[in-house]
């Protein structure tokens, strides 16, 4: 899965300098002596936001304060400094000095502000269907982001926090795809957007892959009662699955009961799917419905497939076992009644679309 990641920061390592002047302000010549200003505390490190900090001083009156920058503004109440800084439009990260004067005397603050920062991550771009969607996505951003597109029927906005993109509904009856522009500072990025029919563009025959090298035929398909289920051509077994056309996402749970039947010895079982894992030296199998395959949208060169994560959903530990297989299993009756293997499709991570 691609993932987007735009950060741009710069760090500075400030320091807080204190040091007693002559008349004509020669810091180095008197940087051993002993200054009667000095740093209490200080809060002066910003991001790229217009921000208000504070320094802390203690001197015998009141001092003068000096910015060495135009961004970079300070005023004087008792002995706090109240900084303030302007946005950073820039992806670098700046310093200014702030300078502290009491006579001759005279206590330095570095004043630190980053760059533009804008982290997300967006899986694969966004997918919906043909209905007028919004989308939030988690970010973090720091300094302005300026978001477009060249289409009438794509938006966004952005908080501090949060991503929002509008889609508006299809009415054209075709699939449609256009690119949600940023810019970061002076960097620019796009985001892919993809609006087309689910069922028009998902269901159909696939090659499911297992095992590195192997595949079989299997159909994504419909029934009379409108659910979603995948035919395996072959045996003719029915899983059911879980679809959702809006985020374009399938689900496979651990043991659902299937169609079919599976005669050994000349007794009929009935058939359900089944989702082992390993340690690495043994394979297990659970009686919970929450263990969840997780099948993922991705279209690669104009080819679409399902691609499939493991979601034991915190009933095992996902950091000590690892997906093993998907396994058609017979049995007379639920997982109590669990008998063995039908076929078992070790390593399935993928469904590609005929």
């Amino acid at each position: 899965m691609m993932k987007h990641l735009i950060y741009f920061m710069l760090l500075i390592i400030g320091a807080v300098f204190t040091a007693s002047c002559s008349s004509n302000d020669n810091y180095d010549e008197y940087v051993n002596n002993t200054s009667s200003v000095t740093i209490v505390k200080s809060d002066v490190i910003f991001d790229a936001n217009a921000n208000t900090g504070t320094v802390v001083y203690n001197a015998p009156g009141t001092v003068e304060a000096v910015s060495s920058s135009d961004w970079m503004t300070a005023s004087v109440n008792g002995n706090t400094v109240t900084v303030n800084v302007e946005p950073n439009g820039s992806s670098e990260g700046r310093a200014a000095l702030l300078t502290l004067k009491y006579g001759k005397d005279v206590a330095r603050v570095t004043v630190q502000q980053t760059g533009v920062t804008f982290k997300y991550s967006i899986d694969g771009g966004v997918i919906c269907g043909d209905t007028a969607t919004v989308r939030t996505y988690p970010i973090s951003l720091a300094g302005d982001l300026t978001l477009w597109s060249d289409v009438d029927w794509l938006s966004a906005s952005a908080s501090r926090t949060e991503l929002t993109v509008n889609i508006a509904e299809n009415k054209t009856g075709s699939r449609r795809s256009a690119w949600l522009h940023f810019r970061a500072g002076v960097t620019e990025d796009s985001i892919f957007v993809d609006q087309h029919d689910f069922d028009n563009s998902m269901l159909g025959e696939y090659l499911l892959h297992y095992n590195t090298d192997k595949t079989i035929s299997i159909t994504l398909r419909k029934n009379e009662a409108k659910k979603y289920e995948v035919l395996f051509n072959s045996s003719g077994y029915v899983m059911p699955v879980d679809c959702d056309p809006i985020n374009f996402k399938l689900t496979i749970t651990n043991l659902a009961p299937m169609e079919g039947t599976y005669t050994k010895s000349g007794v009929d079982y009935s058939v359900m799917a089944m989702i082992n894992y390993t340690n690495g030296s043994s394979i297990y199998r659970k009686n919970d419905t929450g263990i969840l395959l997780l099948g993922n949208y991705e279209e690669v060169e104009g080819k679409t497939y399902w691609v499939f994560e493991f979601d034991p959903n915190d009933i095992i530990d996902k950091t000590a076992y690892q997906y093993y297989a998907f396994r058609i299993a017979y049995t007379t009756g639920g997982y109590e009644g669990y008998k063995g293997a039908v076929t078992t499709y070790a390593y399935m991570d993928y469904w590609q679309k005929k």
